[in-house]
C-alpha cells in the first residue's frame, strides 16, 4: 500500500468540488471509518455546536453516549448498525476542520425526511456504499489505480493513512490507535500478551492529543 503525502491527498481533496462528496472522503481520513459507517452514519450520531444546525436539525447530537461530550461523533460497532464493521464502538473528536466541512455540507443537505447524514443525490435517501467507492475513483484514478507495484487507492485508504500516521508518525501506542480504529481491545490472541487483555482506552484518552495533532486538509473555508 503506497502512502500519499499529506500535500498530495490535500490537492486530491480540493479539487472534489461537490461539498457532501468532499466531506465525505476528509471524514474518512479523518474518523478512519469504513464506508458502511458512513453510509449509517445518523444526525444524531454527531454533535456540532452551531446555533443554526441546531435549531435545523433538533435531532443532532441526542445520542445518549454524546450527552457529556460536544464536538464529537458516535461510530456504533457491528452489533448496532448493519454495515458498520467496527468490533467496538467509539467516540472520536470532530476537530475544527471537519467541524467546518460538516456545517458547510449540513446547511446544504436536503430537507428529506430521513435520519442519515448523509443523502443520495438521486433520491434524498440512505446512501449506497457503492457511491462512496466511486468518488474515491472519481478523486484519486486514475493516477493512482492499480499499477504492477501498487494496489489502487480505494475507499479504504483513509483507514491505511490514518493508521500510519497516528501510529508512526505520532509514535500513538497501540491501544490507542486500536480505540481510534474500534478494533478489538483486550482480546489475548497469537499477536498480543497477556497484558492486552487489562489494557483499555477511552475518548478522554485520546481527544486532546487528537485535536493538537490530527492532520489538516486546508478545506472548509
Amino acid at each position: 500500500m503506497r502512502i500519499l503525502s499529506q500535500n498530495v491527498i490535500s490537492e486530491k481533496l480540493h479539487s472534489v468540488k461537490n461539498i457532501r462528496e468532499q466531506t465525505i472522503l476528509s471524514a474518512q481520513f479523518k474518523l478512519l471509518a469504513r464506508v458502511g459507517a458512513m453510509t449509517e452514519m445518523l444526525l444524531c450520531d454527531i454533535d456540532i455546536q452551531h446555533s443554526e444546525l441546531k435549531n435545523h436539525y433538533p435531532k443532532l447530537g441526542t445520542h445518549p453516549r454524546l450527552d457529556d461530550y460536544q464536538n464529537a461523533v458516535v461510530i456504533p460497532d457491528r452489533h448496532s448498525r448493519d454495515r458498520n464493521k467496527s468490533a467496538n464502538p467509539r467516540i472520536l473528536p470532530i476537530d475544527d476542520e471537519l467541524r467546518r466541512l460538516l456545517i458547510r455540507y449540513l446547511l446544504i443537505r436536503p430537507d428529506a425526511d430521513e435520519p442519515y447524514v448523509f443523502l443520495s443525490q438521486e433520491r434524498n435517501d440512505q446512501l449506497w456504499p457503492k457511491r462512496i467507492n466511486q468518488m474515491w475513483k472519481e478523486a484519486f484514478h486514475p493516477e493512482f489505480a492499480e499499477t504492477e507495484l501498487y494496489k489502487p487507492i480505494t475507499s479504504h485508504y483513509g483507514r491505511h493513512y490514518a493508521t500510519t500516521f497516528w501510529k508512526i508518525t505520532q509514535n500513538l501506542s497501540r491501544e490507542r490507535t486500536k480505540y481510534l480504529r474500534g478494533d478489538e481491545l483486550g482480546e489475548e490472541n497469537d499477536q498480543n500478551e497477556a497484558i492486552d487483555t487489562y489494557l483499555h482506552t477511552n475518548y478522554e484518552d485520546i481527544e486532546n492529543l487528537y485535536r493538537e495533532n490530527v492532520f489538516k486538509f486546508g478545506l472548509g473555508f
